[in-house]
C-alpha cells in the first residue's frame, strides 16, 4: 500500500477508520473472517489494525501457500496485494477458487500497483476474472474505501451462505423425503404381504365352495359374500401399491390392439353381478363405435372400467339404472361413457374427485366406505394411455357420466390357431407339483384343492427340504412362496434349474414392480400375488407347462 500513503494520512484515515467502525456491519464470526496477504513492509499488519478497529476479524496470511489454504476453510473475504502473485502462485489461487464449493464465490479485493495499472494487473484480472469474484482497488487506498469495500465483500459473501444454507436445507428435505418415500414403500410390500398371507388359504377355499355343486343353494348367497368380500379386501391392497407404483413411475403397459366393447362386456360381467341382482339394476349397452379397437394394457383398461362400473353400482340406489356406450368423435376418437342414475356429485367437489384420497364428503366415506383411490388410479390409468378421462354432473341425486377418451388402432389380423402342447406323449399319470410354502394353512388348503384337481402335490415348508424333495423325487413344476424360513425362492429356483431344469412358479404376497421384475429375471415363468383363487393357479401351472414343451420343442 506504499506504507499505506504518508503517515500523516495514515492518522488522518486511522480516525476515519475508528469512525467508520462505528457502523461496521460484519459480525465477529470465523465464516466471515478476512484472508489479508501484503508480503512488503508493514502493509498486513497496517490493514489488518485498520480493519479490526472497525470490528472485522482479520486473519494474516504469511504467504500465497498459507493463503490458499486457508482460503478452503470458512472465510468471508480476500485482501491480496497484487505483488504477491507470481506465475505460480496465480495458478494456486486459480486452482483453489476452481475447488470452491458450487453455491461459492469468495470476494477478492486486490490491490494493484501504486498509482497506476500494470501490465501484471490485465494480466492478473483476465486469469482470474472468468473464475473469481474479483474487485481491483488501485493504491493509495484510504482506509475507509477499503473498509466500504469489505463490508460490501462481506454483505455478498452472506448471500451465498443463505443460498448455501437454502441448498442444504432443501438437500436435507429431499433426503427426507426420499427416506420417507422408501420407509412407504417397503411398509406398503410388508403390509401388503402380512394382509395377503391370510386372504389366501380363505379365498382358495372360498371359491372351490362356490364351484362345488353338492353345495346347498342356501349356502351359496353366503359363500358369494364372503368370496367378494376377500376380492375386496385385495382390491384396496392393489389400490395402494398401484398409486406408488404410479407416483414412482414404475408402472409397465404390456400393449395390444384391444377390442373395448369386448372389454367392457367382461368387465360388467365379471365386475358385480351379483349387487346389480340384489340392487335390481337395469343395464343398458349401447355400443355404437365402428372403430372399437386402441393400443394399450388389456388388463389396466379393464381395471379402469371395472372401477367406474363398480362406482356405478356403489353409487345407484335399487332399481336404477346404468348405461355402457361407445362412440366415435368427429376426430376418429373412442368415447366410452358410464351413466349411471345414483347420487351424482356436487359441482363443487367435481374438481378434485380424480385425487387420491379425495371422495365428496366424509359422510360418503362413512356411508360407502373406501379409500378414494379408484378414480384417481383410472385417471393415471387412461393419461399413460394417451387418453383422457373426465366427470359430468348436474348435481346432488342426480346421477353421473364418467367419459373416458382414447386413441383408435386399426382392427388386428386373427391369430393363427396352434395347437397346445401335448400332456407329454401320451402320459396318463398326474402331474406332479413341488408346492414350497412354510404357511401351513395355506399349504394344507391349497395341497387338498389341486389334489381335488387330479394333482399329485408334496409340500415342502423350506429350501431344504424342497432341495431333498427333488433330488428324490420326480416332478413336473415347483410352485413357491418367496419368503422362506432358510431363504428365498429365487435360492430354491437356482438349485432345481441347475439340477433338474424345472419349470417354477413364484407366489407371493409382494406384488410391487421390482419385485415381479426380480423374479421374472430369475426365471419364474409365473409371479401370482396373494390371495389367488384356485382357477387363477391352475391356468398358471397350464401356461407355465405349455410354455416349457414350446421351449423344449424349439430346442
Amino acid at each position: 500500500m506504499k506504507a499505506a500513503a504518508e503517515a500523516p494520512e495514515r492518522a488522518a484515515e486511522a480516525a476515519e477508520g475508528a469512525d467508520a467502525s462505528q457502523a461496521a456491519e460484519a459480525p465477529n464470526r470465523a465464516d466471515e473472517r478476512v484472508l489479508v496477504l501484503a508480503p512488503r513492509g508493514r502493509n498486513a499488519e497496517m490493514i489488518a489494525g485498520a480493519l479490526r478497529s472497525a470490528g472485522f476479524h482479520i486473519d494474516i496470511c504469511d504467504g500465497l501457500d498459507q493463503l490458499c489454504t486457508e482460503m478452503l476453510d470458512p472465510s468471508g473475504a480476500v485482501i491480496l496485494c497484487e505483488e504477491a502473485l507470481t506465475r505460480t502462485g496465480l495458478d494456486c489461487l486459480i486452482g483453489t477458487l476452481a475447488r470452491q464449493a458450487p453455491w461459492s464465490d469468495i470476494p477478492l479485493l486486490l490491490l494493484t500497483g501504486g498509482g497506476k495499472t500494470t501490465r501484471g494487473s490485465f494480466h492478473i484480472a483476465k486469469a482470474l476474472g472468468p473464475r473469481g469474484n474479483v474487485t481491483l482497488m488501485e493504491r493509495p487506498v484510504r482506509i475507509i474505501t477499503l473498509i466500504s469495500a469489505v463490508r460490501t465483500a462481506l454483505r455478498s459473501r452472506r448471500r451465498q451462505y443463505e443460498v448455501r444454507d437454502l441448498l442444504a436445507r432443501e438437500q436435507h428435505a429431499r433426503t427426507s423425503a426420499e427416506a420417507a418415500s422408501h420407509a412407504k414403500d417397503h411398509f406398503l410390500a410388508t403390509l401388503s404381504h402380512e394382509l395377503r398371507t391370510p386372504l389366501n388359504p380363505v379365498l382358495m377355499t372360498i371359491t372351490a365352495m362356490a364351484q362345488d355343486n353338492e353345495l346347498p343353494e342356501r349356502y351359496r348367497e353366503d359363500v358369494d359374500l364372503v368370496k367378494r368380500n376377500i376380492e375386496l379386501e385385495s382390491k384396496l391392497i392393489d389400490d395402494l401399491l398401484d398409486l406408488t407404483r404410479i407416483a414412482r413411475g414404475k408402472l409397465e403397459l404390456h400393449s395390444d390392439a384391444i377390442d373395448m366393447h369386448a372389454l367392457l362386456d367382461h368387465a360388467l360381467k365379471t365386475c358385480c353381478e351379483s349387487h346389480i341382482r340384489r340392487k335390481r339394476l337395469r343395464i343398458t349397452t349401447e355400443l355404437h363405435a365402428e372403430s372399437r379397437f386402441v393400443w394399450g394394457d388389456g388388463a389396466r383398461l379393464s381395471q379402469v372400467f371395472w372401477n367406474l362400473i363398480k362406482n356405478a353400482v356403489k353409487f345407484t340406489p335399487e332399481g336404477g339404472q346404468i348405461t355402457l356406450r361407445s362412440e366415435n368423435d368427429d376426430e376418429g376418437s373412442l368415447v366410452l361413457s358410464v351413466k349411471d342414475t345414483g347420487i351424482g356429485i356436487e359441482p363443487a367437489a367435481a374438481g378434485r374427485i380424480f385425487d387420491a384420497f379425495e371422495q365428496e364428503s366424509r359422510g360418503i366415506t362413512r356411508r360407502y366406505g373406501g379409500l378414494g383411490l379408484g378414480l384417481a388410479i383410472c385417471k393415471a390409468l387412461v393419461e399413460l394411455h394417451g387418453g383422457n378421462i373426465s366427470v359430468h354432473s348436474e348435481g346432488k341425486d342426480k346421477g353421473s357420466t364418467f367419459t373416458v377418451r382414447l386413441t383408435t388402432t386399426g382392427e388386428p389380423r386373427p391369430a393363427p390357431q396352434v395347437k397346445p402342447p401335448s400332456g407329454g406323449n401320451g402320459r396318463i399319470d398326474p402331474l406332479s407339483v413341488l408346492l414350497v410354502e412354510d404357511h401351513d394353512t395355506t399349504a394344507r388348503v391349497t395341497s387338498r384343492l389341486l389334489g381335488t384337481l387330479g394333482y399329485k402335490v408334496v409340500v415342502a415348508g423350506d429350501i431344504e427340504s424342497a432341495k431333498r424333495l427333488t433330488d428324490e423325487q420326480r416332478f413336473d413344476i415347483v410352485v413357491s412362496d418367496l419368503g422362506l424360513p432358510d431363504g428365498t425362492g429365487i435360492d430354491l429356483l437356482q438349485y432345481v434349474r441347475a439340477r433338474h431344469n424345472l419349470p417354477a412358479i413364484a407366489v407371493s404376497g409382494y406384488g410391487m414392480e421390482d419385485d415381479q421384475q426380480q423374479t421374472k429375471a430369475a426365471g419364474f415363468i409365473e409371479h401370482l400375488i396373494k390371495p389367488i383363487d384356485l382357477p387363477k393357479l391352475q391356468a398358471a401351472i397350464s401356461r407355465a407347462l405349455g410354455a416349457t414343451a414350446v421351449a423344449d420343442k424349439d430346442r
